[in-house]
């Protein structure tokens, strides 16, 4: 038997903390009944985006952000059909960093992580996590040579 340690509540606040300043965007979608539910915005890349819906609204909704060389890449990877290909074939998850608009017209360096889940009805599941990678690449790059 492993010897599992439950986190109190103030441990879960602050790992949630920890992960909601990383990642500005997360959401959980359920593919196979094309829902979502979003958990985290903080105004990131689109306006207005519902805390709930179809999953192929928020698709079309994200693609437009995308910049042109980059949304046929962004489709290929993360629209409904695609994602429930790739997890039928076994895929666990799928990253891209992809050039997108913020809140301004100006264009970001993003990344878009999704790792497949499944819930009690066996539907196939996944977990969204976005961020702007501009500070985080400037960060690396003043580590390596500054």
């Amino acid at each position: 038997m492993s010897n599992v340690t439950v986190p109190s509540s103030k441990e879960m606040e602050q790992f949630f903390e920890a992960v909601f300043d990383v990642f500005p965007l997360i959401l959980s979608a359920n593919l196979t009944k094309n829902t979502y539910l979003l958990f985290k915005h903080d105004n990131f890349l689109v306006d207005d985006i519902p805390t709930s819906g179809e999953y192929d609204e928020i698709f079309q909704k994200d693609l437009i952000y995308v910049h042109p060389d980059y949304q046929e890449d962004f489709t290929r990877l993360f629209s409904r059909e695609n994602l429930l290909k790739a997890y039928a074939e076994g895929t666990t998850d799928i990253y891209a960093e992809l050039y997108q608009k913020g809140r301004g017209s100006d264009y970001q360096w993003v990344s878009t992580h999704v790792i497949r889940t499944t819930n009690q009805n066996g539907d196939v599941c996944q977990i969204c996590i976005k961020r702007v990678l501009n500070d985080v690449m400037r960060k690396t790059m003043t580590e390596k040579h500054g």
